[in-house]
């Protein structure tokens, strides 16, 4: 019984931590993908037991599009109304702008040393 409850409580904190606030739509999120996942198991399993053997090209691209389409509707809006987005892609700019800066200076390090 608490191995549901563990993770959910750990995205919850680190949900808030992020965001400074509790979104109900990041607990909707996680809270189906428990099941949804269930339902793609028994699908594969009736699908293989009528004969059926869907290949990957197929049930990757559906789940995927079952994932994106949730995440669309109940992860995506709390991280675009607190701001986690911007603050997510500017901290990921400034960490490419640093490395690029460190391999330039090596570069430079390296030209004049030769």
């Amino acid at each position: 019984m608490s191995e549901p409850l563990v993770p959910h409580i750990r995205y919850r904190l680190s949900c808030r931590y992020m965001t400074g606030v509790v979104s109900w739509d990041w607990v909707v999120f996680f809270t189906l993908q428990g099941p949804l996942v269930l339902c793609e198991i028994v699908l594969k399993r009736l699908a293989k037991r009528n004969g059926i053997k869907l290949p990957a090209f197929v049930s990757v691209p559906i789940t995927l599009a079952v994932l994106i389409f949730t995440a669309h509707l109940y992860f995506f809006p709390p991280c675009m109304r607190t701001g986690l987005a911007d603050r997510v892609v500017n901290t990921i700019q400034q960490n490419f702008q640093s490395m690029l800066a460190v391999v330039a200076a090596s570069r430079l390090t390296v030209g004049m040393a030769t």
